[in-house]
This record gives structure tokens, C-alpha cells and sequence, in this order.
């Protein structure tokens, strides 16, 4: 019996020639650069933000994660999309970053590893007396 990820002896991975797309067809490439008129940079500005935050959105579905996204305008306005919050997720990476610059140690590791060297301490102590 044939499976569906089993292929028959014989066949090709490659698709029929008559499947392909003709060449020209897809999207068009546009040259990357400034758009020099301001209707048209805020008409562009506006559509592909609403689709980066919906392909943020899908991301996130998909792979369970959470995720920040902070724009600013050209002229200073602010708009962002999180997942579960904006705030959460900055905060966060605020934390992590902190906590990784200040100290890796706990606490409580570091009492302990207090009371390990005070003991290391008084035995040592103690050896040198006699």
C-alpha cells in the first residue's frame, strides 16, 4: 500500500511544465527609496503598518509567542502592537536586561553561598589554632 509521502518509482519531484507559472508573472520589484510626495509616503506608511502588525499578529498565533512592536511616524506619532501587551513584553526584556547586567545571583543563592564560606571560614579557623 502507498503512502501519501511515498513516491512512486519513477515520478519526479520536479512539477509538469504545463503547471509552472510563465515567467514575468508575480509581483512586481519596486526600487527602495524615499516616497518624495507626502500624501503618497502617508498612504504607503499607513497600509504597510497595518500589515506588518497583521503578519505580527499571525506570528504570534502561530508560534505561541510574545512579541513587541513600537513605530513611530515622521512625525512623531506612536504606534505599537503586543502580544499579550506592549507593556509586558517591554517590561520584560526591561527586566531581563537588568537582571543580567546587575547580578545572576539570587538572594537566597547568595545567603547561602554566605554560610558556605563562613563555615569554610570558622573550620579554617580552627585547623590554624593547632
Amino acid at each position: 500500500m502507498q503512502t501519501p509521502c511515498n513516491k512512486e518509482e519513477g515520478s519526479s519531484m520536479q512539477p509538469s511544465s504545463s503547471s509552472r507559472r510563465p515567467k514575468g508573472t508575480g509581483r512586481k520589484k519596486i526600487e527602495i527609496k524615499k516616497i518624495e510626495n507626502k500624501f503618497s509616503r502617508k498612504v504607503t506608511f499607513t497600509k504597510r503598518r497595518k500589515g506588518l502588525f497583521k503578519k505580527t499578529d499571525k506570528f504570534c498565533q502561530l508560534t505561541d509567542s510574545e512579541i513587541a512592536v513600537i513605530v513611530f511616524s515622521n512625525k512623531g506619532r506612536l504606534f505599537s502592537y503586543g502580544y499579550p501587551s506592549v507593556e509586558h513584553v517591554v517590561n520584560r526584556f526591561l527586566g531581563e536586561q537588568c537582571d543580567d547586567q546587575l547580578d545572576p545571583f539570587s538572594p537566597e543563592e547568595v545567603l547561602e553561598e554566605e554560610d558556605d564560606m563562613s563555615s569554610q571560614l570558622s573550620r579554617i579557623c580552627m585547623h590554624a589554632r593547632w
